[in-house]
């Protein structure tokens, strides 16, 4: 009968170990995965909206330059107001384009981080319920056992 009961408690000690690392290791590539996700999304936003900007001042500054020499060569105010409006124009959409992305991006990043903390929170629950109602029956049929043999 005492080897049994230690048995039985061997038994559960090594499955409440088994799911104590199991539990840990899942949350830790969670965790990783997460992290690796968060800074991947944040550098590739950083890098859109660096080129976005360079892009717009390059565009800006050859218009510039553009306007200055037609200015100078034909001394033409209608050319003038219609770069000025181009320009104007093009750095409106890039702005928008820029700022539609970044929200879209952020939007997916936080959906995605939200999801995959629900599973994992969801999972973690279901393991620990399930190795503490079969630790409680393993119990109770070592104890319903051991009894009747005294």
């Amino acid at each position: 009968m005492c080897v049994v009961v230690v048995v039985v408690v061997v038994v559960v000690v090594v499955v409440v170990v088994v799911v104590v690392v199991v539990v840990v290791v899942v949350v830790v590539v969670v965790v990783v995965v997460v992290v690796v996700v968060v800074v991947v999304v944040v550098v590739v936003v950083v890098v859109v909206v660096v080129v976005v900007v360079v892009v717009v001042v390059v565009v800006v500054v050859v218009v510039v330059v553009v306007v200055v020499v037609v200015v100078v060569v034909v001394v033409v105010v209608v050319v003038v107001v219609v770069v000025v409006v181009v320009v104007v124009v093009v750095v409106v959409v890039v702005v928008v384009v820029v700022v539609v992305v970044v929200v879209v991006v952020v939007v997916v990043v936080v959906v995605v981080v939200v999801v995959v903390v629900v599973v994992v929170v969801v999972v973690v629950v279901v393991v620990v319920v399930v190795v503490v109602v079969v630790v409680v029956v393993v119990v109770v049929v070592v104890v319903v056992v051991t009894s009747g043999l005294d």
